[in-house]
């Protein structure tokens, strides 16, 4: 599979640390559209039957951000007391479980789940595509140096409306009208 195009049967999307207590945090972008554009990647997620993968650390209140909570449908939570969810074996099993590849990540704090996760995926030999507009650092420069070894790597760089042009690529298959319509509501906020 070529990792820079996501199709419905080779993906999984993994959340990390989107919840109370770390998303406020986010400097490099508005922790409100980040829980939006999570929670409109779970919504397509869910349109194209792609896996989804979550974890949280033991901070604030443990609840997910509103958007992405409402999203997904009683998700199993892998919590962890490391920076990198692949460390969690619980967590890592979920992936290997699905036998799929290429894992679109996003989360907060840049600078730390989403870079150790994405780093250790590829080192693992996972396909990688970070999805930024759900993403966010503690400020624009770290980010940026986070997702440049990310890209240093081998793992890719993407957005929620890349994700579901690329699910949606042909206007008449089956959920692709929803996607886009989701894409359009994410637009609006």
């Amino acid at each position: 599979m070529n990792a820079n195009y996501v199709l419905a049967q080779n993906a999984v999307v993994v959340f990390g640390d989107l919840q109370d207590g770390i998303i406020d945090h986010a400097r490099s972008n508005d922790p409100q559209q980040i829980a939006q554009s999570a929670g409109a990647l779970a919504r397509v997620a869910r349109i194209f039957s792609i896996p989804v993968v979550v974890t949280t650390v033991p901070m604030g209140s443990g609840a997910l951000a509103p958007p992405l909570a409402a999203a997904l449908e009683a998700p199993q939570i892998y919590q962890r007391t490391t920076t990198s969810a692949f460390d969690n074996l619980a967590f890592r099993g979920a992936i290997e479980a699905t036998q799929r590849r290429l894992l679109l990540i996003c989360g907060v704090a840049s600078e730390i789940v989403v870079q150790r996760m994405a780093l250790a995926a590829l080192g693992a030999g996972y396909q990688v595509q970070v999805v930024v507009d759900a993403c966010g650092g503690f400020g624009e420069r770290s980010e940026r140096a986070s997702f440049s070894r990310i890209v240093e790597a081998g793992g890719t760089l993407t957005s929620v409306a890349s994700v579901i042009g690329e699910l949606a690529s042909d206007f008449t298959a089956a959920g692709a009208g929803e996607a886009l319509g989701i894409l359009m509501e994410l637009g609006s906020v």
